[in-house]
């Protein structure tokens, strides 16, 4: 089984907080994976993503996989931060994702993951962020919904520095690829027209068969620092899945070689296949 859940939010009623690329976002995603890698999709938007379905749908899959099923959950929306009430966190807050009525935490997501069972692939792609404020230009807007009005003196909202899940991807059955790193605000932005989370619009340009999930995330890094995106997604969960081939294709290894130059000809350089262990040129 390849399954695809998609959740998408642009309308958030009455809170000024709109975005305008998430549905777009759930599109190219639902369209890639769908046609190109073989996935049976499933997808709910703006008013349809209240908590409820949420928890349920998810709940749902990850209880339906089994060893060699593949699932993967895109949500592209608000992030958020709450008050942690079960003192799990280092830093105090809960990382949450904003839904159509409320806020999910990572503690609801735990309850939910601790029944994945072994052997199933289960990549969570999560446009969206945990932290930050500000709207990087007239273009890009961050995905942020503050929910408490922690403020300093001068009345701006405070820095939350927030603990990422680094120290515990040893513990992880599953992938993570974020929208940003800990401090940092995934942009809603105007690309080519038509406005796209970064991420995902960088993830599924760069996103071949034949490659593993670290290989596509190096792609991804590289694809957003060309095109002056701030941004920096994290990979995150076991090591050893970061070089499985990306949603079950297999991983083609690129061969070595040499590029050989043919001077005082005009011709293109010659690549020619490189051996694991070339012979050492004469000595003398």
């Amino acid at each position: 089984m390849k399954k695809i859940l998609s959740f998408a939010i642009n309308n958030y009623p009455g809170s000024g907080s709109d975005l305008q690329g998430c549905v777009n976002d759930q599109n190219n995603i639902i369209n890639i994976l769908g046609k190109e890698f073989g996935f049976e999709t499933t997808w709910f938007k703006d008013s349809q993503v209240t908590r409820n379905l949420f928890r349920d749908e998810v709940s749902k899959l990850v209880l339906s996989a089994v060893n060699g099923d593949i699932i993967v959950i895109h949500v592209s929306s608000h992030g958020t931060q709450l008050p942690d009430v079960n003192l799990d966190e280092g830093d105090g807050y809960d990382e949450a994702l904003y839904l159509h009525d409320g806020p999910f935490s990572d503690d609801e997501f735990s309850s939910i993951l601790f029944h994945l069972k072994e052997g199933v692939i289960c990549i969570f792609i999560m446009d969206c962020c945990f932290s930050g404020t500000i709207t990087r230009d007239i273009n890009k807007k961050a995905k942020f919904k503050p929910l408490f009005s922690e403020v300093d003196g001068e009345g701006y909202p405070v820095e939350i520095k927030f603990r990422r899940s680094r120290e515990i991807s040893s513990g992880m059955n599953h992938l993570v690829i974020t929208g940003c790193s800990n401090l940092q605000t995934s942009a809603d932005a105007l690309i080519n027209g038509s406005y796209n989370g970064a991420l995902t619009y960088a993830a599924m340009k760069e996103l071949v068969p034949g490659i593993t999930y670290r290989e596509w995330h190096k792609r991804t890094l590289k694809w957003l620092s060309s095109h002056k995106y701030t941004q920096t997604p994290q990979l995150e969960g076991p090591e050893w899945m970061f070089d499985l081939g990306v949603f079950g294709s297999t991983v083609v290894k690129q061969k070595k070689c040499w590029l050989l130059k043919l001077f005082g000809k005009k011709d293109s350089p010659i690549k020619i296949d490189k051996p694991d262990n070339p012979p050492k040129p004469p000595i003398g």
